[in-house]
C-alpha cells in the first residue's frame, strides 16, 4: 500500500514564490523577474510571472506576522533552468520599473547634504589606501536596498562607499581584503 518509488520529469520548471499584499497591484502576470540561489552563486535567471493568485494564502496556524501574502507561479526563461533543481532555495526581485543608462548603488551609500545628493568614492591611493571623493548625483528610482543613479563622473567598475555613515570628503582609508573561504588571514 506504500509507494515504492516516485517518477518525477522536470519539462518546465517553476518557481512558487509570495507576494504582501501592498505589491498586489504592482505585481501581474508578465512582471519580469530576477532569481537568484547560493546553490548556483554569481548567476542572474531571468523569469516572468505566470500567475498570481486572486487570494491570499492560508497563514500557518500560530504565526507570529499579520502579514497577509500571495502567491505567485514563475516561469524561468530561455533554457537556464537547467542550473536548478526542485526544492531550492531562490532569491526573487520583481522589476516593477526599469531605468536605461544609470549605475545601482547600495541606498545607504547615498547621503544628502543642502538639498543635493553625493556618494563618496574611492580615489585609490595604492598599496590599498583610498581617498573619499564626495561625488554630485541624481537619484532615479529607489527601495530600502537599492538605488539607480546617474551623474557626469560615475564610471563604470568604480569603487563606492557602501555606507557613507561616519565618512567624509578627503578622509584616507586603508581596505583589507577579507580572506577567501577556506584560506587563513
Amino acid at each position: 500500500a506504500e509507494a515504492l518509488a516516485r517518477v518525477e520529469t522536470v519539462n518546465t520548471l517553476r518557481v512558487e514564490s509570495h507576494i504582501k499584499e501592498y505589491n498586489i497591484n504592482d505585481v501581474h502576470v508578465g512582471t519580469k523577474v530576477v532569481l537568484t540561489s547560493d546553490a548556483v552563486e554569481g548567476k542572474e535567471f531571468m523569469g516572468e510571472v505566470v500567475s498570481v493568485s486572486p487570494g491570499p494564502e492560508e497563514k500557518a496556524e500560530g504565526a507570529p506576522s499579520k502579514d497577509v501574502y500571495y502567491k505567485t507561479v514563475i516561469d524561468i526563461k530561455g533554457g537556464q533552468e537547467s542550473l536548478l533543481a526542485p526544492g531550492m532555495n531562490v532569491r526573487v526581485k520583481y522589476i516593477l520599473s526599469q531605468e536605461k543608462n544609470t549605475f545601482s548603488v547600495p541606498t545607504d551609500a547615498i547621503y544628502e547634504r543642502d538639498k543635493n545628493h553625493y556618494i563618496l568614492s574611492l580615489k585609490d591611493l595604492g598599496k590599498n589606501r583610498y581617498e573619499l571623493v564626495s561625488l554630485p548625483v541624481t537619484v532615479g528610482l529607489s527601495n530600502d536596498f537599492e538605488s539607480s543613479i546617474t551623474g557626469p563622473a560615475l564610471k563604470e567598475k568604480m569603487k563606492v562607499l557602501t555606507s557613507s555613515q561616519g565618512y567624509g570628503q578627503g578622509q584616507v582609508v586603508t581596505i583589507i581584503e577579507a580572506p577567501e573561504e577556506g584560506q587563513d588571514g
